[in-house]
């Protein structure tokens, strides 16, 4: 689909902004960038258009945006064809996906305390529990890769990987096909997930990518942990329940 040059500007930004800011892009934030010539009123136009377009999207959680898959894919094979992507060496564990599970979670804590006047205990599934859902791997630069690790409850690994040569495209795109086949479906951390990896009847140069690409998910693993999520306390402390002290201490 083809987008102005502006839209194409502004969706950079966003991809952009969005890993600088870890969190929702917004009108106001963008416009203030000294390189956007452009008013809150203009951004907030094109990123309906480009949220119509399908290059966006606007999480119920926050006035901002967010980059959707064809964002990115469209970041990584339009605009940055010049090849001066940012090096992001460090893996994010948690994105955006991740943060609105827990903003979810929380909104649901606190409306379950305020309907019931209680205290509002929600335990989130841990990620051990979940199965890997999405696996992408997309091309950044000639020697660099991003392999994306979505699960089924939102958690979310990427990793950047630069290589000493250029990468084959095709094996970029096999790993892609391969990994969403191989592994769709898997509880993350199954011993099955390392044996798909390291499969013997993959070729040599198949399992040696595959193991550059192991890291995120062993990234998933390691943000295995229940997540509690408490709201209410306040009224437990309120004065008909004075006499219930001792046990509250207890609770707190």
């Amino acid at each position: 689909m083809q987008i102005t040059p502006r839209q194409g500007f502004i969706l950079r930004k966003v991809v952009e902004g969005h890993q600088e800011l870890e969190s929702p892009v917004g009108s106001r934030w963008l416009a203030d960038r000294d390189d956007v010539p452009w008013g809150p009123s203009t951004v907030r136009a094109e990123f309906g258009r480009l949220e119509d377009a399908g290059f966006l999207a606007h999480p119920h959680t926050s006035a901002g945006r967010v980059p959707t898959d064809s964002g990115y894919r469209f970041y990584v094979d339009e605009l940055l064809e010049e090849g001066n992507l940012p090096a992001i060496r460090k893996p994010v564990e948690l994105t955006d996906m991740r943060r609105e599970v827990d903003e979810a979670m929380r909104a649901t804590t606190e409306q379950l305390s305020q309907v019931t006047n209680l205290l509002a205990m929600v335990s989130a599934p841990p990620i051990e529990s979940a199965t890997i859902h999405r696996v992408e791997v997309l091309p950044l630069q000639p020697q660099v890769a991003m392999v994306v690790v979505i699960t089924s409850t939102g958690g979310v690994t990427k990793r950047v990987i630069s290589y000493e040569h250029p990468l084959d495209p095709g094996l970029i795109d096999w790993a892609s096909s391969y990994l969403n086949e191989a592994l769709g479906g898997l509880d993350v951390g199954a011993r099955m997930v390392q044996a798909k990896l390291t499969d013997s009847l993959l070729s040599s140069s198949e399992r040696t990518f595959l193991e550059t690409l192991a890291p995120a998910f062993t990234d998933l693993e390691d943000t295995a942990g229940d997540t509690l999520f408490v709201d209410g306390a306040a009224r437990l402390l309120t004065e008909h329940r004075f006499q219930e002290l001792p046990q509250l201490s207890d609770l707190l």
